[in-house]
């Protein structure tokens, strides 16, 4: 039994990794180039790990295995400066002038774990009778393995917005406003008709789409 998870394991490991798509060709929608000095002042207190490229873990039992945080220059323009274009745009009305906003989270990550654990159900280990059991019981324990369905952690996100195990984009945003903490999640989960959308680009867009709502709405 041993032999045959190992096997099966080494096979996600070498051959489950989908290519991501990333467009960053093009500036992100919405973004207008800034001319002038913002009227707001906005401090970073971002965590330091969130600003940095990093892909989770090889082995598929791991909680960070099929995530892939992206670094703040992998837009045109780079997030931050993304983020502050967008704002000064909106800030006559939003009445931003002269506030400090301090960012505390704009984390983007796509994660692609119930995508891998769907197409680990593929791997066939033998048709021998031991095996088929085991691939039964294997399969069994890494569909009820969903790590990311906590829509709190930082990357997760409600399960059921994500019926076809597809890649899912997330961003994670959080700003302080006047001593008001606003907290944003975007769950970008492509449907058919946004299947050529820039994954990451338009989570950003949809994410500060929401905070601007919300600050509008104050």
């Amino acid at each position: 039994m041993r032999v045959f998870l190992s096997i099966a394991l080494i096979v996600l490991i070498q051959g489950c990794t989908p290519t991501v798509p990333v467009k960053p060709k093009e500036p992100i929608q919405g973004y207008v180039e800034l001319n002038k000095e913002l009227s707001f002042s906005l401090k970073d207190l971002r965590p330091e790990e969130s600003k940095l490229r990093s892909v989770g873990a090889s082995n598929p039992l791991s909680c960070d295995h099929g995530l892939i945080r992206f670094e703040d220059q992998i837009t045109i323009p780079d997030r931050l400066t993304y983020l502050k274009s967008r704002l000064e745009h909106e800030s006559v009305s939003l009445n931003l002038s002269g506030m400090e906003i301090e960012l505390l989270e704009f984390s983007v990550i796509v994660n692609n774990q119930s995508f891998l654990r769907a197409r680990s159900k593929g791997i066939t280990f033998s048709y021998a009778a031991s095996a088929i059991a085991l691939q039964e019981m294997f399969n069994s324990f890494i569909s009820s393995y969903e790590c990311w369905k906590e829509e709190g952690k930082v990357g997760g996100y409600d399960l059921s917005l994500n019926p076809q195990y597809q890649l899912v984009g997330v961003v994670d945003f959080s700003a302080r406003v006047n001593g008001k903490v606003y907290e944003i999640k975007e769950v970008f989960v492509p449907n058919k008709d946004e299947m050529d959308l820039p994954f990451v680009e338009t989570a950003i867009y949809r994410a500060i789409n929401a905070f601007i709502l919300e600050l509008k709405s104050k």
